[in-house]
């Protein structure tokens, strides 16, 4: 019974007998193929260099400088000529000893439409619109000394590759910006010999026409402050008479907008206070103080705040002697004043 059994099964014997022949000659088959890659591997390993290729020579140091004196492709060349000569002595000497509140308004046809002031004046910028010249446009100017370009002799071509020259001081030949302001811009006449202002939001004097200014310039000379009846009496030192000073501290709302005083700051700290826009034949002109003074210290207190500022008032409303020290222009001097 078992061995009929057996012979009609045997065929499953028979396959699995087969399944593990076959499992034994595939591994068999792997690993003489492994050995065979390896050998293979290290063969080519061994003809491999291993030591690194020699290092590029690096390349030998140009001498561009010969190159460019020998001006192969004949380029032209930007020749500076000494100026022998010197400046216009007009021109050189116009800021000295300027009275800058004391200019008179401008006599030409110039409209000032913008400023960018700085602490620094090179990098001062001011928009300035020629109304002499029909369909002229704004224009941007410095304080910076012009350099004069000839391109006539220079091709179209050439002309582009120059490029729009930095903004300078000359606006035609009438004017030489002088000073920059926040809201006003200080000019030589050349015409005229003579500085003169801008303001922002004050159209340019009428064409022909001479502002009247002038001639309120020549009479608070002539009196020199005679009116109010402050009078110098020594290198900054003036005589104030009590009245002007009561006078003046009775209008305050005026004496406010005679002249624009900010804040000064040294280093992130308060040092004082800082004018700007001083009206001319003001108190401020008149009592010797300039556009970007700042008053540090009145009779030895310090001006750091405002509420410093109330309490030395009410300590100096009644006193016969004042002292004020400013820093002008980056150096510190002293006004001296007697009430009279």
């Amino acid at each position: 019974m078992l061995e009929t059994l057996f012979r009609k099964r045997f065929f499953v014997v028979h396959l699995a007998m087969t399944a593990v022949l076959a499992l034994l000659l595939a591994k068999v088959t792997t690993a003489m193929a492994a050995r065979v890659l390896v050998e293979k591997i290290q063969e080519a390993a061994a003809l491999t260099p291993t030591t690194k290729p020699p290092p590029r020579p690096s390349s030998p140091v140009r001498d561009f400088l010969a190159t460019a004196n020998a001006n192969i492709f004949d380029g032209r060349r930007e020749i500076v000529i000494e100026d022998t000569d010197g400046p216009d002595p007009a021109e050189a000497n116009s800021n000295a000893n300027v009275d800058w509140p004391n200019a008179p308004k401008s006599s030409l046809r110039l409209r000032l439409v913008g400023t960018m002031a700085f602490s620094e004046p090179t990098i001062s910028l001011c928009s300035i619109v020629d109304e002499s010249q029909t369909g002229s446009h704004a224009e941007l100017y410095s304080v910076n000394a012009c350099t004069d370009i000839d391109v006539s002799a220079l091709s179209p071509d050439e002309q582009k590759l120059i490029g729009k020259p930095a903004p300078c001081s000359r606006v035609g030949e009438q004017a030489v910006v002088k000073r920059i302001e926040p809201e006003r811009v200080y000019i030589f006449n050349t015409s005229d010999s003579r500085i003169e202002y801008l303001a922002l939001n004050e159209p340019p004097a009428p064409a022909g026409e001479r502002p009247m200014v002038a001639k309120a310039e020549v009479t608070e000379k002539a009196d020199d402050g005679a009116a109010d009846g402050i009078v110098k009496t020594g290198d900054n030192q003036f005589g104030v008479p009590r009245s002007t000073v009561d006078n003046a501290l009775n209008n305050l709302s005026k004496l406010a907008t005679d002249a624009r005083v900010v804040p000064a700051f040294e280093g992130g700290k308060p040092v004082g206070f800082k004018l700007f826009s001083i009206k001319p034949g003001s108190l401020y002109s008149k009592i010797g103080l300039q556009n970007g003074d700042v008053i540090s210290k009145i009779n030895g207190y310090e001006m750091s705040s405002p509420e410093k500022g109330l309490e030395v008032y009410q300590k100096l409303k009644d006193s016969s002697t004042v002292t004020v020290d400013v820093k002008r222009r980056g150096k510190p001097m002293t006004l001296d004043y007697t009430i009279q």
